[in-house]
């Protein structure tokens, strides 16, 4: 609080013991109409600093979302999606174009999504779409998207992404058959969406430990087809850049089409071929969430034997929220009464995986702390920081 302040407060606590003596009355009186004005300024000012200055809050938690658009159309920028919060309704939604707040809408209705929750009473509205005056600079290069909820007038939740004008001719498009296998859909755009909006996470996360200039090496642990492997090539400036994943046709497409980075075919168990600390980051998204908790527990112990010491390991996992937006809430207090539920077999990867090894993994944050702090030192766990909906774990190897 400035000095100001602190002495106006002062003053205004000791002008009631005063108040008793009329000499002084008038003069205290005129001095303290002018620390109530400084009062004022500064209680003006923060509230200014907070609500009025077009920046969305650090701090906000993630909501479940997803973007269904992020586009340059001429001089208008367009943005739409849906995003919902286990616990309450948003009436609202806030867009953010780099850090500052360029329009506001109301709810709208999403079938789709109500479809998809039925247990949700108040999934259908969730969606947002925003059509605006596009800003006049900073569009170049990476653009900061954030859509924030609001609830009864106050900002609630978020969701955040990177966009880029050219982000269609980042890359070659993968085959239909891996797109589906890497993330349950055939949609080019979607997938690269999905792709950059991870690599923000990871990227951000990463920056807030190290500096990334010191990263000399990194493994991308369950690459599939280069989805967020494709941005730490062409982006992240890691000079040395490896993937690996069970899906040998998926390896070998990102091997034609991601160089210089290199890529492995593996087993479906440790270990890998890569030698003791060979890492000095290790990222691995929706990985962790498909594996069971004896798998998981060995390929734990892998990633520590190749991160080398002070390396960071980014992986995202399947939690307590992932599982109220999956199972009914009573459902899912009984499901991970254990801390982890393991049962549920997921046929997505198809013939490549035996049918039981590849799973849907929901685990409770106490669960992942207690087991993955046997191996790691965990330095934040981010309630769905990992593509709005799976939670986000940084962690480091001791």
């Amino acid at each position: 609080m400035p000095r100001n302040v602190k002495t106006a407060l002062k003053r205004l606590f000791h002008s009631v013991s005063i108040l008793a003596r009329p000499s002084r009355l008038l003069m205290r009186l005129n001095q303290l109409e002018t620390d109530v004005v400084s009062l004022r300024k500064y209680l003006d000012t923060l509230e200014e600093r907070i609500q009025e200055d077009g920046r969305a809050p650090l701090e906000l938690p993630y909501a479940r979302g997803c973007y269904d658009q992020i586009d340059l159309k001429g001089d208008r920028f367009v943005v739409s999606g849906w995003m919902l919060l286990p616990e309450r309704s948003l009436d609202s939604f806030a867009l953010h174009i780099n850090q500052h707040r360029v329009g506001v809408c109301a709810v709208m209705p999403r079938d789709d999504v109500a479809a998809s929750l039925p247990f949700m009473a108040h999934a259908r509205n969730s969606g947002f779409s925003f059509n605006v005056q596009r800003p006049g600079s900073g569009l170049e290069g990476m653009i900061d998207v954030r859509v924030v909820g609001i609830s009864r007038g106050r900002e609630v939740a978020k969701t955040e992404t990177w966009y880029r004008a050219d982000l269609s001719d980042l890359f070659p498009t993968p085959p239909a058959n891996l797109m589906l296998r890497v993330g349950g859909n055939k949609n080019p755009l979607l997938h690269l969406m999905t792709g950059i909006q991870t690599y923000r996470e990871f990227w951000t996360a990463v920056s807030r430990h190290v500096n990334p200039q010191s990263i000399k090496s990194m493994l991308d642990w369950g690459c599939g087809c280069g989805r967020v492997t494709g941005f730490f090539v062409k982006f992240s400036g890691i000079p040395r850049i490896h993937g690996c994943d069970v899906d040998a046709e998926a390896v070998e497409w990102c091997r034609k089409h991601l160089g210089p980075a290199e890529f492995s075919a593996i087993s479906l168990h440790p270990p890998t071929p890569y030698p003791d600390k060979s890492f000095d980051l290790i990222v691995s998204f929706s990985v962790l969430s498909h594996l069971p908790r004896n798998v998981q527990i060995a390929w734990l112990q892998e990633m520590k034997r190749i991160l080398a010491p002070g390396g960071l390991f980014l992986a995202t996992v399947h939690g307590e929220s992932a599982a109220l937006f999956t199972f009914p809430g009573r459902v899912t207090m009984d499901v991970l009464r254990e801390g982890i539920y393991d049962d549920v077999v997921d046929r997505n990867l198809g013939p490549i995986v035996p049918g039981d090894y590849y799973r849907s993994v929901f685990q409770t944050r106490e669960y992942t702390f207690r087991e993955y702090s046997k191996y790691f030192e965990i330095l934040e766990y981010k309630e769905r920081g990992g593509n709005s909906f799976q939670d986000l774990v940084v962690m480091r190897n001791a």
